[in-house]
C-alpha cells in the first residue's frame, strides 16, 4: 500500500525551503507561502530525496542518521510535500517524530549560532565602550585620535554606524557560518522553526487510499448546503499533517502530532526587534515581551544579516492549529475542531478538544451568560462600572466564526451520531469543562499581536473560572450553559434549531427533561419545542424557511405550535418566512421554468404547514392580524406565479369574508400590490388579477392612501408609455394586456404629440385620464381620515414594541427574524 501511495521512482527534483512568518494573521485563513529561492544544490536534492525514500521504506535507523545532515523544512515545488506530511501519509509515527525532532535540533543550532554571534558582539561593544570612556577622560589622547583618524577606524564617531572594525567583525561572522554542503561531517542548521512543518499545507489527491475526501465532501454538502464550492475537492486538497491524520481516522498519528506540537514554542510572548546590519539589510532578534528593557535597538547595531524567524508561543501554535487560524478553505472553511466533529470519531474529538482547551469554548455564549449575570447585579454598580463591564463583555464576544455556537450545536448540525450519543450521555464533560474546575484560570500575558485573537479566549475562560471559584457555579450549571441539549446559542436558538430530522425526537425529550421544574413532562416538552430567539423565531419557522420538509413534519408531529408570530417589527408568521426565504427574487425572470419550480416548493411547504392545522391556527397563519402584510400580500409582492397566488387567494378567502381586504400602512390591498408587481414583469400575468376579482368584486374599488385604486395604478403605467421617453422601456405587451384587459379599450388613448407634450403634462393629463376610466368602472371606495389615522397608530405602536430580552446585550440588536433563519455557513 505504501508503494501505491508514494511513487518516488521518478521524482521531480525541485525543492525549496518552506516560508514561515511570525505574523499570526497569515495563519487565520489558508496561508499563502511565499516562494523562496529553489534549492539547486545537487547534494541537497540528493539528501532530501534520500530522506523521502527512507520515510516511504520505513527505514527509521537510517533516517535518524540522515536527518542531522539534511535540511528538513523543505517542500517539493510541485506537490508542496514535506517530510513530515509524507510520514503522516504513510502512517509512520516513528518517522514523523524523527523528522520533527531533527528539524527542532536544526533550528536550535541556528539559534545557538545567532546567540554566539550576539554574545561576541556584546563583548566587542563593551570593549569599545570602555575604550571610549577612557578616551573621554584624557582630552589630549582624544585629540591625537581625532588627528590620526583612529576614531573613524574604530567606529567611535557618533553618527557613523560602521567602521573597518565593524566590517571585519561581520566578515569573520560570515566566514564562521560557511558550511560545506558536500561534507557530512558538518551538521545542518535551519532558520525555520519546527512548528512550520505542522502549519504547512501539502497537496493531497482525493483518491489516495485511506483518505475518503470524496465522502467528506458529500457529507458537508448535505449538512451545509452552499458551503462547499462546486469546483472544490475535485482532484486534490491542501492539508496540514493534523488534518490528514484526522481524515485518515489515524488517532495514534494525531496524538503523536499533538505531542510534538506541545513540545515546541515558548511559554510567553516574544517581540521582534528590527536590526540593521552594516550593509543596510535587516535581521530580527528576540526580545521577551515581559522584559522590554533588556535590549534596545541600538544594541543590535551591526549584527549579521540573516533574518531570524522567531518561534511561536505554545498558545499561538494551539490557536493556529485548532481555532480560527486552522480554517481550511478547501474543506469548506472547517477548522480542526469542526473537522474532527465532521469525521464523527469520539476519540479524535477528545484528542483535539483536549489540546484546544480554551479555544474550544463558545466565547459568544459565554458573553451572553456574562451579560445576564451583569444585568442581575446592575443595582450594585455605578455607571462607570457598568461601562467597564460592558466593555469586557464586548471584548469576549469579539470575532465570530465557530465561537457563535456551542460544540453541541455543530455536532447536531453535522449529524455526528457517535458524538451526539456521547454528548447526551455526558461522556465528554471531562474534556469540555472539567479542566476549568481543576484550578483558577490565569490569563496568560499577551502582546499587541495577540490581543485581537487570543485575549478574547483568555478573558472568556477567566470569567467562567471566576464563576466557578467565586460564585460557586456548579459543573452542571456550566455544562447547561455551554455543552448540553438545553444550551442556547448567542441568538437564543436552542439545540432543536440545529438538530437534523433523525435527532428531533431525542433532542426534544432531552430538552424537556432539562427544564422540568414543577411542571409535567408534556408541558415542559411543549415549552422547549416552542422556545424562541430574541426575535421570536421558533425552530419550526427556521426549518420551514430553509425548505427542510422532513424536519418540518417531524417538528409538527412532536407538537410545535405553527401559529406563533415573531416579536420583531415584522410580526411575521411561519408562512411569511417560507415565502421570504424560498421564493425567487422578483427580477429573476430569465427562465420562467426555474421560477415556477421554486414557487412550487413554496406552495408545497405551505400545504404541509396548513395540513392538519385546526381552524384557529389556519386563520392565524393566513390572516396574520398583527403583521402589516398577510402571506398572500407578501407572495404577490414577490411575484408569485399563478398557481401559488390562486392557492393563497383561495385559502385566505376561506378564512373569512373580509380576509382579502387586509391593507398595509399605505392602505394598499393585496390587489394593489399584485398590480404593482405584475407591471414590473416583462410579461404580466393577468390571471392573478382575475383571481382576485373573482373572489372579491369590491376589492377593485378600494383606494390606497394616495387615493388610487388598483386600476388607477395600472393606468399610471400605461400613461407613462405615452410620455415618449419611457416608450422604449415598456414592451407592446404591456399596452395590449393591461390597457385592453383592464380598461377594456373603451377609452382610446390620445395620440402622442411632441409639441403638446410639456403643456399636457403640466395640465395633469395623467390624473384626468385616470379619473375618466375610474368613472366608467363604477363607484370608488374612498379612504377616510379615520382609517388612515387608525392605521398610523397601529404602525406607531408596533414600532414602539421592543423585545426586552434582546436588550440584554449587543446580540440580537441588529438582527431580525429573517437572519435567525440563516445559520452561519462553514468558515
Amino acid at each position: 500500500e505504501k508503494q501505491a501511495v508514494v511513487k518516488l521512482e521518478d521524482p521531480l527534483n525541485s525543492f525549496k525551503e518552506i516560508s514561515f512568518t511570525s505574523s499570526m494573521y497569515n495563519y487565520r485563513n489558508r496561508p499563502y507561502y511565499g516562494r523562496q529561492a529553489q534549492t539547486t544544490s545537487r547534494n541537497t536534492v540528493e539528501r532530501i530525496l534520500n530522506i523521502f525514500n527512507l520515510i516511504a521504506a520505513g527505514a527509521i535507523d537510517e533516517l535518524r542518521n540522515a536527518v542531522d545532515f539534511t535540511k528538513l523544512c523543505l517542500e517539493n515545488t510541485t506537490s508542496c510535500t514535506t517530510g513530515l506530511f509524507l510520514a503522516v501519509l504513510c502512517g509512520n509515527r516513528e518517522a514523523s517524530r524523527v523528522i520533527f525532532e531533527g528539524s527542532a535540533r536544526q533550528y536550535k543550532r541556528f539559534v545557538d549560532e545567532q546567540n554566539a554571534i550576539e554574545e561576541k558582539k556584546r563583548k566587542r561593544e563593551e570593549e569599545m565602550n570602555k575604550r571610549l570612556k577612557n578616551t573621554k577622560k584624557d582630552p589630549v589622547k582624544a585629540l591625537v585620535n581625532r588627528i590620526n583618524n583612529l576614531d573613524i577606524a574604530t567606529g567611535d564617531l557618533p553618527g557613523i554606524p560602521s567602521g573597518p572594525d565593524t566590517i571585519r567583525f561581520n566578515l569573520e561572522n560570515a566566514e564562521a557560518k560557511l558550511v560545506d554542503e558536500g561534507s557530512k561531517e558538518n551538521e545542518t542548521v535551519s532558520s525555520i522553526p519546527p512548528e512550520a512543518l505542522l502549519l504547512h499545507r501539502s497537496f493531497c489527491p482525493v483518491d489516495v487510499p485511506g483518505v475518503n475526501l470524496i465522502g467528506i465532501k458529500e457529507h458537508l454538502e448535505k449538512r451545509f448546503p452552499g458551503s462547499i464550492a462546486k469546483d472544490a475537492m475535485k482532484s486534490a486538497v491542501y492539508l496540514r499533517p493534523m488534518e490528514l491524520a484526522i481524515v485518515k481516522n489515524d488517532i495514534e498519528m494525531l496524538n503523536e502530532l499533538i505531542a510534538l506540537a506541545e513540545s515546541v514554542g515558548t511559554q510567553h510572548s516574544i517581540d521582534t526587534v528590527e536590526i540593521h546590519s552594516g550593509d543596510g539589510s535587516e535581521s530580527v532578534g528576540f526580545r521577551d515581551s515581559d522584559d522590554e528593557s533588556e535590549y534596545s535597538d541600538d544594541s543590535y547595531e551591526g549584527l549579521a544579516t540573516t533574518k531570524m524567524n522567531r518561534t511561536m508561543t505554545v498558545a499561538q501554535l494551539r490557536y493556529t492549529l485548532v481555532s480560527n487560524g486552522s480554517k481550511n478553505n478547501d474543506l469548506g472553511g472547517l477548522d480542526l475542531i469542526e473537522l474532527a466533529i465532521a469525521m464523527d470519531n469520539v476519540d479524535i474529538f477528545r484528542s483535539v478538544v483536549s489540546f484546544a482547551k480554551e479555544f474550544a469554548l463558545p466565547r459568544r455564549l459565554i458573553g451572553v451568560w456574562k451579560a445576564q449575570v451583569d444585568q442581575e447585579n446592575d443595582t450594585d454598580c455605578t455607571d462607570e462600572e457598568k461601562k467597564k463591564r460592558n466593555k469586557a463583555t464586548q471584548n469576549i464576544m469579539e470575532l465570530g466564526g465557530s465561537c457563535n455556537y456551542s460544540l453541541v450545536h455543530f455536532i447536531l448540525k453535522s449529524g455526528a451520531k457517535s458524538l451526539f450519543d456521547a454528548m447526551g450521555a455526558k461522556e465528554l464533560d471531562d474534556i469540555l469543562i472539567d479542566w476549568l474546575f481543576q484550578e483558577p484560570y490565569k490569563s496568560p500575558k499577551t502582546n499587541a499581536e495577540e490581543n485581537s485573537c487570543l485575549k478574547p479566549f483568555y478573558d472568556a475562560s477567566a470569567w467562567v473560572s471566576r464563576q466557578i471559584f467565586k460564585a460557586n457555579a456548579s459543573k452542571e450549571e456550566v455544562a447547561e450553559k455551554l455543552a448540553r441539549m438545553s444550551t442556547f446559542d448567542h441568538q437564543m436558538r436552542s439545540s432543536l434549531f440545529y438538530a437534523p430530522v433523525e435527532f428531533v425526537a431525542r433532542v426534544a425529550s432531552a430538552g424537556a427533561k432539562s427544564i422540568l421544574s414543577g411542571i409535567s413532562f408534556d408541558v415542559a416538552k411543549s415549552k422547549f419545542l416552542n422556545t424562541t430567539t430574541f426575535n421570536g423565531t421558533t425552530a419550526l419557522m427556521v426549518a420551514a424557511a430553509n425548505g427542510d420538509e422532513e424536519k418540518v413534519k417531524a417538528l409538527l408531529e412532536a407538537g410545535c405550535d405553527r401559529s406563533i408570530c415573531t416579536t420583531d417589527e415584522r410580526k411575521w408568521g411561519v408562512l411569511h418566512l417560507v415565502i421570504e426565504n424560498l421564493a425567487p427574487e422578483l427580477d429573476r425572470h430569465v427562465n420562467d421554468d426555474n421560477n415556477k419550480e421554486e414557487w412550487r416548493k413554496v406552495r408545497e411547504m405551505i400545504e404541509i404547514l396548513l395540513n392538519g392545522a385546526n381552524k384557529t391556527d389556519v386563520e392565524e397563519m393566513l390572516r396574520s392580524p398583527s403583521a402589516e402584510h398577510t402571506p398572500l400580500m407578501l407572495a404577490v409582492s414577490k411575484g408569485a406565479d399563478e398557481k401559488t397566488a390562486s392557492f393563497l387567494i383561495e385559502q385566505t378567502a376561506l378564512c373569512a369574508v373580509d380576509s382579502l381586504l387586509h391593507r398595509d400602512k399605505e392602505m394598499n390591498s393585496a390587489l394593489h400590490l399584485a398590480v404593482k408587481t405584475e407591471l414590473k414583469k416583462e410579461k404580466p400575468d393577468i390571471s392573478i388579477i382575475k383571481a382576485f376579482i373573482a373572489h372579491s368584486s369590491s376589492l377593485s374599488s378600494f383606494e390606497n392612501a394616495r387615493g388610487l385604486t388598483a386600476s388607477d395604478i395600472s393606468l399610471e403605467k400605461v400613461l407613462a408609455i405615452w410620455e415618449g421617453p419611457d416608450l422604449r422601456h415598456y414592451p407592446r405587451s404591456v399596452y395590449n394586456e393591461v390597457v385592453q384587459g383592464v380598461g377594456r379599450g373603451k377609452i382610446k388613448p390620445p395620440r402622442f404629440s411632441a409639441k403638446r407634450f410639456a403643456k399636457e403634462k403640466d395640465l395633469g393629463r395623467r390624473a384626468v385620464f385616470s379619473l375618466l376610466v375610474s368613472a366608467e368602472n363604477g363607484n370608488r371606495a374612498t379612504v377616510s381620515f379615520d382609517d388612515v389615522k387608525k392605521d398610523a397608530n397601529i404602525a406607531a405602536e408596533s414600532a414602539r414594541e421592543t423585545n426586552e430580552v434582546s436588550e440584554l446585550l449587543f446580540v440580537g440588536r441588529n438582527t431580525s427574524s429573517i437572519e435567525d433563519c440563516n445559520f452561519p455557513r462553514l468558515g
